[in-house]
């Protein structure tokens, strides 16, 4: 289903693959705001336990509509694709909460700040701080990333934008999966390949190799999920 509004636009679509498991496709571009956690709990059945991958390109948008659809994002598993036009600001958050994230984009962040103009005095401003900097600290924990990407983030002006080298993305850890539901995993299909864990990783680190992700454009996203993902299953059947 696509739902468009002046926020943005969201296309759901669940589609089985060949190896027989069904994967709901989640494409997302434009401003993020609360309508999008909106559609998504409308739309994905939580009941059938889909593989998700959500493919995403946003300038950024609400801050709390970002750490919400974030959490829920990571609640339901899913794996988020940056595409080529890239993740900057807010969108950030949506890639931290991927448990395996994949880039295809620039990703970019500067300091967050509030879109409300009502006179404040100092303290009022500084309490408020406080309390945005705690919660991303928080969050970002919650998705086992360093504290460090929000201090980062901080010392760019929100009017600027700094796009993170690949290097960075490595520190940060967001061109990595997270290492929890990693070691879950591995240990998951290792068993299920009938290999040791020592096979798979050697199969794992080939995969990485053979199967960078693609962007085949707004009008392929099921064509590029399904190559992407057919390639890191022969891979790991030890077929390619």
């Amino acid at each position: 289903m696509g739902v468009s509004n002046s926020f943005g636009e969201v296309d759901v679509r669940s589609d089985p693959f060949p190896d027989g498991t069904l994967h709901v496709i989640v494409s997302m571009k434009g401003p993020i705001s609360g309508n999008d956690l909106q559609t998504l709990q409308r739309e994905i059945d939580l009941k059938r336990d889909p593989n998700i991958m959500v493919f995403i390109e946003s300038r950024g948008g609400d801050w709390n509509s970002a750490l919400s659809l974030g959490r829920f994002l990571r609640k339901i598993g899913a794996a988020v694709f940056v595409k080529q036009q890239g993740c900057y600001s807010s969108c950030v958050l949506i890639l931290a909460a991927g448990i395996r994230r994949l880039i295809n984009g620039p990703v970019g962040i500067h300091r967050p700040y509030s879109t409300d103009l009502t006179p404040q005095s100092f303290s009022e401003a500084q309490r408020r701080y406080r309390a945005l900097e705690a919660a991303a600290k928080d969050y970002l924990l919650e998705m086992n990333l360093p504290e460090s990407l929000f201090e980062a983030m901080v010392r760019v002006p929100p009017e600027s934008i700094r796009i993170l080298t690949t290097l960075e993305l490595e520190r940060f850890g967001l061109s990595q999966d997270d290492p929890v539901a990693e070691e879950i995993g591995d240990a998951k299909e290792a068993r299920e390949l009938g290999i040791t864990k020592t096979e798979y990783l050697r199969r794992k680190a080939r995969r990485e190799k053979v199967c960078p992700p693609q962007d085949l454009g707004p009008d392929r996203v099921k064509e590029s999920a399904e190559s992407y993902m057919n390639c890191r299953i022969a891979v790991m059947r030890g077929v390619r």
